[in-house]
């Protein structure tokens, strides 16, 4: 290449690369074609933008046929990225069956263990109503205390419900992905007939066995987790703890683990002097088996094929490239699973994994003061913590300020932990009296579990900063540093503060105006129909308690909003709720209790530091809303941030519809209530059940709305 093709070429041009890239695009394209078509015609243009641009600035360089190849096998890309959601997307909306109670007969293919009950799914599913068999082509998941293993074949009797593509507020990656359609909280009749469990159902039943006879209770979830990714046996306490220390990644099954794996075998392989190519068609089954033991999670099935391709590349004698190998994972995991690219765990792999590939270099010299194996981890950890922070402030709103130190300390451990495990189950398996060979390893998770407990590290995390849209200049901005692009150094250095100003001011900004936004999850799960407002205070709207509720998936909401105090509970509903706030101050603090119709001591006597406030007609303020109790019923007038909610629980006749002189910006039916006259709503209609041409909360499922100073988004 001649002198003006080298100050041409600010890129490497990898194929591969842009292929991955532009399937993605693709995939995103169709993404945002459901929710916000502007996006997606921006996201085109961008495409076309650059590919055009692409062929225009180097048609006079040795690279324009490259530049040519590269541009078709990206248009081909991103029209397969379409294609293949659109399609998986289709598919799974019209699987769709009338909710209805059915006699079901399937294998449970998936259990994860929750206290004192177990989450299953079902797949082979066969569902028959009033004696007819229904076709499907999707799993079922549901709760019981029962205790089933993998492969059983059961039957049972229960209200069968559809999941949407959109749950909870967000897009149903994890339930599509895993085929899972139908979903029931009502179990009867539950009888077990057989077992036909699959290789892997029974090596992964096969490894938590031998796990548990042979660990303490206090070890034994963290060594499952830690050998198949299966972190659902772990104390709640605990795992939090070990998120908190920045280090719940080694239950994640990826690239260390593969890794851990590989080198291994490799090294047995190499000692027994086995040749290169042969031990490649001897680690890739091996590492294929044990990614199927983990449920081919997608960080193991994209680690396997990094793996794979590195080795394939040193039996033949090709220098490894490690971003195309990183590029033709994505490429391979993408086009079986389409919708993984919306998966948290997905994104976190991927962004790891480059940023460990880009960066560990320059931050290598960066610490070249220290010893070279120090420096060499050091920025090795720091490259993945700096690449994963704005995904963890995203998704989880708290980026581990001690996670660097502690994966300094303990990945050495960690590896050291799980070659003693990989070979202790090996051996008690085949001599189950080997059982003591364990106890090494019992003392070394306690030793972990005490150092993970020793403090409360959440006050070394970084929280409450929101980045949102900015997260692509922050992107940006390292790949200019970790010289991904080849500019001049003075651009470099020029262009990352420009743009690091322009992230640090953006970002502030936002994270200014969330501070003062009220978030309003709007939920129905486990018998329990309620509003959760959040702010500088938190108010929970209650509009109805069954009988047979439980607290399990409101806890769960709490602990995702960080909430342990709820300044406000206001009961809108005539169900006796006193059992339900004892219960709930168990797992929260409750300062204050709204509810309607007379005084009662016997409340005050059963809980004497929650103060309980018997309301009629008349307004309530609180710091961040003011609401009120209408009459003929329970209906609650409640405004936040100029947003006005009415509340529908138990309504004596519809005067008080009538009567309403204003419009409310949103107004939510409980289960009871049939409709509305709709010239009383604003912008948002939300029922419990499920209705045409409104928002719908069904059973499990959360609508989330924002309130910040603009009004509501």
């Amino acid at each position: 290449m001649d002198t003006k093709d080298k100050k041409k070429k600010f890129i490497n041009i990898r194929p591969v690369l842009f292929t991955a890239v532009s399937l993605i695009i693709g995939i995103v394209f169709a993404y945002y074609l459901l929710l916000n078509k502007t996006i997606s015609y921006i996201l085109l243009g961008v495409l076309l933008f650059v590919l055009v641009f692409s062929i225009i600035y180097y048609r006079k360089t040795t690279e324009f046929i490259r530049i040519i190849k590269c541009t078709i096998y990206m248009i081909i890309a991103f029209i397969v990225g379409l294609s293949s959601f659109t399609f998986v997307l289709n598919r799974y909306e019209k699987a769709g069956i009338k909710e209805d109670y059915y006699v079901i007969y399937g294998t449970v293919s998936k259990l994860s263990s929750y206290d004192d009950y177990f989450y299953y799914v079902l797949d082979d599913l066969v569902l028959f109503e009033d004696g007819k068999m229904v076709e499907n082509r999707y799993n079922l998941s549901f709760y019981s205390s029962e205790v089933l293993e993998l492969g059983d074949q059961i039957s049972l009797k229960a209200y069968v419900n559809n999941y949407e593509f959109i749950y909870n507020g967000n897009f149903s990656t994890n339930k599509i992905q895993k085929n899972i359609k139908y979903y029931t909280y009502d179990v009867q009749n539950l009888v077990v007939y057989g077992n036909d469990a699959n290789l892997f159902q029974k090596a992964n039943t096969l490894i938590r066995k031998t796990l548990k006879e042979n660990l303490s209770e206090d070890t034994f979830g963290v060594a499952l987790a830690l050998m198949t990714g299966d972190s659902t046996f772990i104390e709640d306490n605990l795992l939090t703890n070990y998120r908190n220390s920045g280090i719940s990644h080694i239950f994640a099954v990826s690239g260390l683990h593969i890794g851990f794996l590989s080198t291994i075998i490799c090294f047995i392989l190499n000692k027994l002097r086995v040749r290169k190519i042969i031990q490649f068609f001897i680690v890739f089954p091996i590492l294929i088996f044990y990614s199927g033991i983990c449920s081919f999670m997608p960080s193991s099935l994209r680690a396997v094929i990094m793996c794979s391709v590195a080795l394939l590349m040193r039996c033949v004698g090709e220098k490894y490239d490690v971003i195309t190998s990183i590029s033709f994972s994505a490429i391979i995991v993408l086009l079986i699973r389409p919708l993984e690219l919306f998966s948290v765990g997905f994104q976190l792999s991927y962004v790891s994994c480059i940023g460990i590939t880009l960066l560990t270099r320059p931050f290598t010299k960066l610490l070249k003061f220290l010893p070279q194996k120090i420096a060499s981890s050091l920025a090795t950890i720091l490259s993945a913590q700096i690449s994963t922070a704005p995904l963890l402030l995203i998704y989880f709103n708290k980026v581990s300020i001690i996670a660097t130190l502690f994966n300094l300390l303990l990945v050495p451990v960690v590896f050291i932990l799980f070659i003693l495990l990989f070979f202790a189950i090996i051996l008690a398996i085949i001599f189950p009296s080997l059982g003591f060979i364990f106890v090494p390893m019992n003392f070394m998770i306690l030793g972990i579990n005490w150092l993970v407990n020793l403090f409360d590290y959440s006050f070394l995390l970084l929280t409450g900063i929101t980045i949102g849209a900015f997260v692509f200049i922050y992107y940006f901005v390292l790949l200019i540093i970790s010289g991904f692009f080849n500019f001049e150094r003075l651009s470099k250095i020029i262009l990352s503060i420009s743009l690091t100003i322009v992230l640090v001011v953006g970002s502030t900004g936002l994270t200014l105006l969330d501070r003062t936004t009220v978030g309003v999850n709007v939920s129905s799960s486990g018998g329990i129909e309620y509003t959760l407002f959040t702010g500088k205070e938190d108010n929970l709207v209650i509009n109805k308690i069954d009988d047979s509720y439980n607290l399990k998936e409101i806890t769960r909401k709490l602990n995702e909003c960080e909430i342990d105090k709820i300044e406000n509970v206001i009961i809108a509903t005539d169900d006796t709720f006193i059992l339900f706030l004892l219960d709930l101050e168990k797992e929260v603090s409750i300062q204050n209790v709204y509810y309607y119709g007379c005084k009662n001591s016997f409340f005050t006597s059963v809980m004497p530091n929650v103060n309980f406030i018997n309301c009629t007609v008349y307004e309530n303020a609180t710091l961040d809303a003011k609401f009120s109790f209408l009459a003929d019923g329970f209906a609650v007038d409640y405004e936040s941030r100029g947003t006005t909610f009415l509340l529908v629980s138990e309504m004596v006749g519809t005067n008080v519809f009538i009567s309403l002189k204003e419009k409310r910006d949103v107004v939510i039916l409980s289960d009871g209530v049939e409709s509305i006259f709709p010239n009383f709503v604003n912008k948002y209609l939300i029922s419990y059940k499920n209705q045409e041409n409104i928002l719908n909360v069904a059973n499990g499922k959360n609508i989330l709305l924002k309130i910040n100073k603009y009004g509501l988004k």
